[in-house]
Parts: structure tokens; sequence; C-alpha cells
């Protein structure tokens, strides 16, 4: 009977560990696998005679779950409560297969399973395998399943709350780099402004903002400096980061982690060379295409997380396109015209675009068409030919002629006059003139006598 007591004794001590252990975990969780691995073992103890307990969890909105916790040995293979787990999923109900009557099966136990779910999203579901029993270790059973998954139910609620809570700071700051830039018309004061605002929010000890400028990227702005030597090492340095980004359209970042060392390397170089325990740097796009890139970093700060990657990313998606209408309305005409005559080449002879090579070859075709093929432009019209007589008696003068004093065929000397025009047509002319002439100076004469420049004007003229 001691004995008894003793075995029994060891196995409520160590029950009472294993859930102490649990607890700790469940309240101050490194990350939210162990969150889960807590919530699932205190779950496995509470409930009387549990052999094993899985719990499932949404990956994704395309329906697929996949295995969160498992108790008491994560590496035990449990597929064998998959159909229990599915029906439980599908049919969005409680589960509960083994029971035969009022008792469960002795031999091979029963098998619960509880959908998680919050309003209008299925989360996953949790199975538990108990032992025989009677009908209200049953009850008491389901009764601590549904507690437990209450817990979840919050878990995931308060997450869903701080990604909202996330989402509306990262709307936030993005709205308010956006109204910074566009405050300024020019590109140059509107980077600064942003590169300021960013080096605040963000805690970062230097934002750098750069732009391509024949294939390289230069450093435009720097956070916090207004003037700065465009030959220093600080800004070589820089802009090789900032080609590295603009060459693979990505985030590049430093400490980089797995297969993104080898496209970090510039990044590592100029962490190392300018004494920055972090760098982060996005490609800034207008339509679909970089032209500049945002550099932060970060002396001995922390290194940017995802969320940060997420929002920065974001930031260069906003701003490039009124950064581009800045730079655009900031070039002179000749820079346009260069910029038009590049994109049309590289539209016509470039990779892409093959609309545009089809209409440009049809054009060129159609040119050569109009200029070295000559054909004979005919109008088609209704016509007729009538036949006529015309008499023509033409002096030899213009005007009328008042007397002829030699006639064709005479012999006649140099300066000899040979006919006299009639003048009366011209001394009328000269008449009715003269006196046009008179009638407007007098009436310029009335219009000066009353002042009336319009009319003076009129008449002068």
């Amino acid at each position: 009977m001691t004995s008894t007591g003793s075995v029994y004794s060891l196995a409520g001590e160590q029950r009472a560990r294993a859930e102490s252990a649990a607890w700790s975990r469940f309240t101050a969780p490194a990350d939210g696998g162990e969150f889960y691995a807590a919530w699932l073992s205190l779950l496995a103890v509470r409930v009387q005679r549990a052999r094993v307990a899985l719990l499932l969890l949404a990956q994704d909105e395309a329906g697929s779950f996949a295995v969160s916790a498992a108790w008491p040995d994560p590496q035990r293979d449990l597929k064998y409560l998959g159909p229990t787990a599915q029906r439980a999923l599908s049919e969005r109900r409680g589960i509960v297969d083994g029971v035969d009557g009022d008792q469960l099966v002795s031999e091979a136990g029963a098998r619960i399973a509880f959908p998680i779910e919050m309003p209008g999203t299925l989360c996953g579901a949790v199975v538990l395998e108990v032992g025989g029993g009677s009908a209200a270790d049953l009850q008491t059973a389901l009764r601590e399943v549904h507690w437990a998954i209450a817990w979840l139910v919050d878990h995931f609620r308060e997450r869903v709350q701080r990604r909202e809570q996330a989402e509306a700071a990262r709307m936030a700051l993005l709205n308010g780099l956006l109204a910074g830039a566009l405050q300024h018309r020019r590109l140059k004061p509107s980077a600064v402004a942003v590169a300021n605002d960013l080096a605040t929010k963000l805690r970062c000890d230097r934002v750098s903002i750069g732009f391509e400028s024949k294939g390289q990227v230069e450093p435009l702005v720097i956070s916090n400096t207004a003037v700065f030597d465009k030959r220093s090492d600080l800004v070589r340095h820089l802009g090789e980061a900032m080609d590295e980004v603009f060459d693979l359209g990505v985030p590049v970042g430093h400490p980089a982690t797995g297969d993104q060392e080898l496209r970090a390397l510039a990044h590592a170089e100029a962490a190392r060379e300018l004494k920055v325990a972090a760098m982060l740097s996005v490609p800034v796009v207008d339509t679909g295409q970089a032209i500049g890139v945002i550099t932060l970093e970060r002396a001995d700060g922390p290194p940017f997380d995802a969320d940060e990657h997420r929002m920065l990313r974001a930031v260069g998606v906003v701003l490039g396109p009124a950064w581009a209408l800045q730079r655009q309305n900031s070039r002179s005409w000749w820079q346009r015209w260069s910029e038009a005559f590049h994109a049309a080449r590289v539209a016509m002879f470039g990779p892409r675009h093959p609309g545009m090579k089809l209409i440009g070859s049809l054009a060129l075709l159609a040119l050569l068409v109009v200029t070295l093929v000559h054909v004979d432009h005919r109008v088609a019209a209704r016509t007729s030919i009538e036949g006529a007589t015309q008499i023509a008696a033409a002096a030899p003068f213009d005007g009328f002629v008042a007397a002829g004093l030699v006639r064709a065929g005479d012999t006649v000397r140099q300066g000899q006059t040979l006919a006299r025009l009639d003048d009366r047509d011209l001394k009328l002319e000269r008449a009715r003139w003269s006196a046009e002439r008179e009638q407007l100076q007098r009436r310029f004469q009335v219009a000066m006598a009353a002042a009336d420049r319009g009319a003076m004007g009129v008449f002068a003229a």
C-alpha cells in the first residue's frame, strides 16, 4: 500500500512540475511555436487519461493546415489522427470517434477533435486521444477542450489586432511621408524632408536617398546634412550599395541571412567601412522601373525586421511616382528631349515592345514608298470640247492711246516720240485720291480738336 502511494505521489509530482513548466512557457513564450506547445501541454495535463494531442493551424488563406504542436513527443507520428481532424475542419463542429454506448472503447480509446474558429475564419483544430472511461469523463474532457480553445481564439484576435494596428501605423507613416514630399515642388527639398523624417521615425543614424544618372545611382541627399563632398569615401560606399540594389531591383539588407549574403556584398563592405551595425536599402520605383534608392543605417541599433522591410518597400513604391514627376519638372527641355529620344530608341531596338517595333517598321516602309516610288496621279472628271474664234486688238502700250505718231514698220530715231497716252483717267484718279487725302486730314484735325486719341490713331495710320 505504501509502495502504491509512493508511485502515485511521484506521478503527481511529475505532473505538477510539467504543468508548472508549461504555465511558465505559456505566460512568457519566446515565440508563437512555444506558446502553442505550452497551450497544448496544459490542455493535455488537464484532460484525464489523455494519451496524445495534436494542434493544427492554418498556414495561408488557401486553406492548408499544418502541425503547430504535438504532445507528448513532437517527433511521434500522429497521422492516424488526421481523419478525425479533417472531419472537424470540414464540418466545423466537435467530433468524437471511438464511443460505444455509454463507455469508451477500452482498447483503442477515443479521439476528440474541435475546430478553432473566429468569426468568418477557420483557424485550425485540436485533436486528443484519451483512454477508456465513462461518459462523464468524456464530457469533462470535452468541456476542458472547449474552455482551452477560448485562449487560442483570444490569442488570434490579439494577433489580428496587433497586425491591424501595425498596418494603421504603417499607413500613417506613408501618408505623412507622401504629404511631406508633396509640400515641395523640386526634387531635392522633397528628398531632404523625407530623409530627415525617416531618420527620426525609424531611429536611424543616417538616411540617404540617391537617383539614377547615366546608369549609376548618385546620392542626392543625406539626412541632417546640408552639404557633403560627392568625392568622399562616404558617398562612394553609399553609391556602391545603392548600385547593388538598383541592379537587383529588390531590397537588400545587412546583416544578411542565408542565400541573401551573396547579393549583399556591397552592403557588407559599406557597413564595415562606415562602421554601422545594420543597413537596409530599398528601390524607389516608378511604373515598375527603379529610378533611385533609399538607404537607411543604424550605427549600433537592432537590424531591420521583416515589418520594416515591408514598410520601407512600400515607401519606395509610394514616393516613386511623386519623385519621378518632380525630377521631370526640374529638368531642362534638352534633357527631356534626350530622355524621350532614349526611351523611343529603347522601345524600337530593345527586347520588348513588339507593337511599337511593328508600327515603326510600317511607318518607315510607308515613308520609303512615298519617297522612292513615283506613280502617275490621275483624277477622273467630266469634260467637253467646244470650238471658238477669238480676235484680239492689242496696243503696244499700257492704257488708252491718245495719238499714234508712227505706224508699224516705220523707221524712227532714238528718242523719237512714238505715241501719246490718254492721261485723262490718270488725272481723274489723282484728283480722287487728293480729295480723299484732304478729307482724312480734316477728320484728323477734328479728332485732334476733340482729343479723341482712338480716332487720331486710325486717321494717322
